[in-house]
């Protein structure tokens, strides 16, 4: 589950770059 967690913080900034 913490690997899970810098993948969801990179996907946040990706949605927020959009």
């Amino acid at each position: 589950i913490l690997v899970l967690m810098p993948v969801i913080s990179i996907m946040e900034n990706h949605l927020l770059k959009w």
